[in-house]
């Protein structure tokens, strides 16, 4: 919703191919303004698996549309929209890496010029590990900005599951990650670059119990959804987990924010060691321990 419209996906819709709905309000009354539909979709592209709105713009995710992907697997598209007294396609986006069993389009976050679109399939970390893609507009064009993948990324995680883009922060969720209990990943934009910043976990985590199924990121607050977390005893109860984002650092192992990884990043986290948080824990995981030294012997050198 943005304002008075709302954008609703319907993904069996328009003869199975699925459509977008954009209803506006006048007073205390709503109404239908505009079914979308894109171009050449068919039966079972599951137009409308995901909806955003800004202002004029709309993106409808198709995940499971197979034009420009040998036209036979589910390698996924953006259907942008704009509004300038009726409502038409504007763009189809694919990433630059378009792959067949993508899923691209899963989640679609709209904010402005700028728009995350996620690949649940994408294998960059073993298969079906999942990404995020943020495109921006220049002028009426929309272009891939930067990719996220996770450092920890394992196959099957699914991460783009769920999403969201807010400012200069993205999180993205993935039901099976952290080995089966689920995560969520932060990245940063600092002067125009984006880094990774941390992973979310649950404390009590388990297998299986979905944790990242939703996200919602507001200013330094995190919320994660646990579909499936037991709850004092109660099987499969769910629970949403809070959490305080940890201010950005120029790049992955640089603790003290210098733009340089290196031995003063190493002293602090010694220094830090045992601790719960703070700066030494430059991998997110709540622990400095050795798995923060690790990432800066890794990443050691200028940013």
């Amino acid at each position: 919703t943005d304002g008075d419209r709302i954008v609703v996906g319907a993904r069996a819709g328009n003869g199975g191919a699925g459509s977008a709905h954009v209803f506006v309000r006048e007073g205390s009354s709503w109404s239908e303004q505009a079914v979308l539909v894109g171009e050449d979709t068919d039966a079972g592209d599951n137009f409308g698996t995901s909806v955003s709105i800004d202002g004029d713009t709309v993106a409808v995710g198709a995940r499971y549309f197979a034009a420009g992907c040998s036209g036979t697997n589910r390698c996924g598209s953006v259907f942008m929209f704009t509004f300038d007294g009726d409502w038409s396609q504007s763009n189809r986006l694919t990433p630059n890496d378009h792959a067949n069993e993508d899923y691209f389009g899963w989640v679609v976050d709209l904010d402005g010029d700028q728009l995350l679109a996620t690949s649940i399939y994408d294998d960059d970390m073993g298969s079906q590990s999942g990404s995020g893609y943020l495109f921006e507009r220049a002028g009426t064009e929309w272009y891939q900005a930067a990719k996220f993948v996770a450092p920890d990324g394992m196959p099957q995680d699914f991460m783009g599951m769920s999403g969201q883009l807010a400012g200069d922060h993205v999180v993205l969720g993935g039901w099976y990650g952290n080995d089966g209990a689920g995560a969520a990943w932060l990245w940063s934009r600092t002067d125009g670059a984006w880094s990774y910043l941390a992973e979310a976990n649950a404390t009590d985590a388990e297998g299986y119990d979905i944790f990242g199924r939703a996200v919602a990121l507001e200013g330094d607050t995190l919320l994660v959804g646990a579909d499936w977390a037991d709850i004092d005893g109660v099987m499969e109860a769910g629970s949403v987990y809070q959490f305080e984002v940890p201010a950005g650092t120029t790049c992955d192992g640089d603790a003290n924010g210098d733009g340089d990884v290196n031995v003063d990043d190493i002293l602090l986290v010694i220094g830090a060691f045992g601790e719960s948080g703070g700066d030494g824990d430059v991998n997110g995981d709540g622990q400095v321990n050795v798995n923060d030294l690790l990432l800066i012997i890794g990443a050691f050198g200028a940013c």
